[in-house]
């Protein structure tokens, strides 16, 4: 992947002092580095039957398309018989991971702001027998992983609660319009930096808790782009 410097000069600083080299000159560059998403998932099947009798699986868990990933729950729960004796339940959980290319960063410079940026999501909400598309956001928390990415149970560390509708929480906003926006700022100086490593991602939905009703809130990411502002040294020309 290659990076895309979207603006040119925007300051330039060349101060002078008294018995010292002129500092270099400054500009600023912006970055528009995209990022590749991926889904994992887990599952709980339960069921009983009297008198016994073997039961399958009746749902697999919904895959995206590719450059998409999913967020969130679905629970389908069942009864039958006398004092519902007979039951059957699914639960489903996704979770969604995205990656970048440390090499679409600069090699080195201030990070002012990185930011990112996903669309505004697909999002299904069903409750019982009611089923509705609506304006929100499925995950409810983002992650930075600590360590390689290793499934469904990858390590990280919690960093942001994100808002479920438009609205705004520590260091994310949820726009129906500008779609779902992380401040990662901190996280990419350091990794422009050197000091910290680079394993993406994760966010997580509100509830992984495998209640046995009938609910679903799950949404659609289309892979985000990381926005990055860099304070850089003016590039030096060759002296004709």
């Amino acid at each position: 992947m290659h990076n895309a410097k979207l603006a040119t000069t925007i300051l330039s600083v060349s101060l002078l002092s008294a018995g010292c080299a002129p500092l270099p000159p400054k500009h600023e560059v912006a970055y528009s580095v995209p990022c590749s998403v991926g889904t994992e998932t887990r599952s709980k099947y339960e069921y009983q039957h009297v008198p016994p009798k073997v039961d399958t699986q009746g749902q697999a868990p919904a895959s995206p398309a590719p450059g998409e990933m999913l967020v969130g729950y679905e629970n389908e729960w069942q009864q039958s018989g006398i004092g519902g004796v007979n039951y059957r339940y699914l639960g489903i959980a996704y979770r969604g991971f995205v990656f970048f290319d440390r090499n679409s960063l600069p090699a080195k410079g201030l990070v002012l702001e990185a930011k990112l940026t996903f669309k505004t999501p697909s999002t299904v909400t069903w409750q019982g027998d009611s089923a509705s598309n609506e304006t929100a956001s499925a995950a409810a928390r983002f992650y930075e992983l600590t360590a390689p990415a290793s499934g469904y149970y990858s390590t990280g560390d919690l960093l942001v609660d994100l808002p479920s509708h438009p609205g705004t929480t520590t260091n994310a906003v949820f726009d129906s319009s500008a779609g779902l926006v992380i401040n990662v700022t901190t996280i990419i100086r350091d990794i422009v930096n050197g000091t910290r490593p680079n394993h993406g991602f994760m966010l997580v939905g509100a509830n992984e808790s495998f209640q046995r009703n009938n609910n679903k809130f799950l949404s659609t990411y289309a892979a985000p782009t990381l926005q990055v502002r860099v304070l850089e040294d003016v590039p030096k020309w060759p002296t004709p």
